[in-house]
């Protein structure tokens, strides 16, 4: 599942603007990194060029570091970031976001290796909900749909067909 969302976030963003290229060589390093010390570095690294230079993509980079705090089993830590991520992306995109889902399922495997069993049962909830409100009628505003060629009323961020 984790190596899943990795490539999906990973295809989708190969052709993203100039500021996203930093981030990415740093993502693609980190994914092929054999030590999982070392695809945190550069996941720290990705995190901080996007803090410094690149704030758009923080949440995206909130994100990333999330799954490597996983891959070395500081759940604290991963929850932390994966939080910020969701946080983030609900008041970016709303609740709806697929954005949204993959931070809240993330979140709940997390709090599941803690076992915090009461935090697991409100992410299992958040995301029944949002794909009960996913399956409705709806016009995508999620960043993922928007690179892939959905909503293009955005301003500021470059996509494959633009």
């Amino acid at each position: 599942m984790k190596c899943f969302l990795i490539l999906i976030f990973c295809s989708n963003f190969v052709f993203s603007a100039t500021p996203w290229k930093g981030i990415q060589n740093r993502y693609w390093q980190a994914q092929k990194a054999c030590d999982k010390e070392q695809m945190l570095h550069h996941a720290q690294h990705a995190f901080s060029y996007a803090k410094s230079q690149a704030p758009r993509y923080l949440p995206l980079s909130c994100f990333y570091l999330g799954q490597a705090f996983i891959q070395i089993k500081h759940y604290s830590q991963a929850e932390y970031y994966l939080r910020q991520a969701w946080v983030f992306w609900r008041k970016i995109y709303g609740e709806k976001s697929l954005d949204t889902l993959f931070a809240l399922t993330l979140l709940e495997e997390v709090a599941i290796k803690r076992q915090h069993v009461q935090r697991a049962q409100y992410y299992r909830k958040q995301i029944k909900n949002l794909l009960q409100q996913r399956s409705a009628p709806r016009q995508s505003h999620d960043f993922l749909s928007h690179v892939m060629g959905g909503d293009r009323s955005r301003k500021g961020i470059n996509t494959i067909n633009n």
